[in-house]
C-alpha cells in the first residue's frame, strides 16, 4: 500500500522541481521520491542535524504537489521527521530544497565522455566476452 504525501511549495520552487525532473527525465513524482531518497541517505551519512527550511510564502502562492510513497519510504519519512522535530511534509520540502541545491551544482551530462580514453580501441563485445570467460 501507498502513502500520499502532500507538500506546499511556491510557484518558482515547483517550477524548478519540473525543470529537474524534465532533465532527469523522470515525472515530478519519481524525481522527487529520488531526490528524498538520496537525501535522507545523504543526510544519515553526514548526521546532519540543521533547521528546517522556514516557510514564509502566502497561501495563495503555494503550490500543492502530490506524491506516491511507499509505506516503507512514508515511514522512513514520518520517523526522521520525528527526530528532527518537523512535520512529514516539512522534512520532506527541507530534503527537497537540499536537494534542489545539491542538484544545481551537478549534472548527469557532466559525466559524459568520463573514461573514454580508457575504452579507446576496446572492443565491447570482447570484453565483456573475456569477464564472462573469467567467471567460470
Amino acid at each position: 500500500m501507498s502513502k500520499r504525501l502532500q507538500v506546499v511549495l511556491d510557484g518558482e520552487e515547483y517550477a524548478e522541481i519540473g525543470r529537474a525532473a524534465e532533465e532527469a527525465r523522470l515525472t515530478v513524482s519519481a524525481w522527487v521520491r529520488q531526490a528524498l531518497r538520496e537525501a535522507r541517505a545523504a543526510a544519515g551519512r553526514a548526521g546532519v542535524r540543521e533547521a528546517g527550511p522556514a516557510y514564509a510564502g502566502e497561501p495563495d502562492r503555494a503550490v500543492s504537489v502530490r506524491v506516491g510513497l511507499t509505506p516503507a519510504l512514508h515511514g522512513k519519512l514520518r520517523d526522521r521527521a520525528q527526530r528532527e522535530h518537523r512535520s512529514v511534509a516539512g522534512e520532506a520540502a527541507y530534503l527537497l530544497e537540499r536537494a534542489l541545491a545539491d542538484a544545481e551544482s551537478l549534472s548527469l551530462l557532466e559525466l559524459e565522455g568520463l573514461g573514454a580514453p580508457l575504452w579507446e580501441g576496446e572492443d565491447a563485445a570482447a570484453h565483456v566476452a573475456r569477464e564472462r570467460d573469467a567467471w567460470d
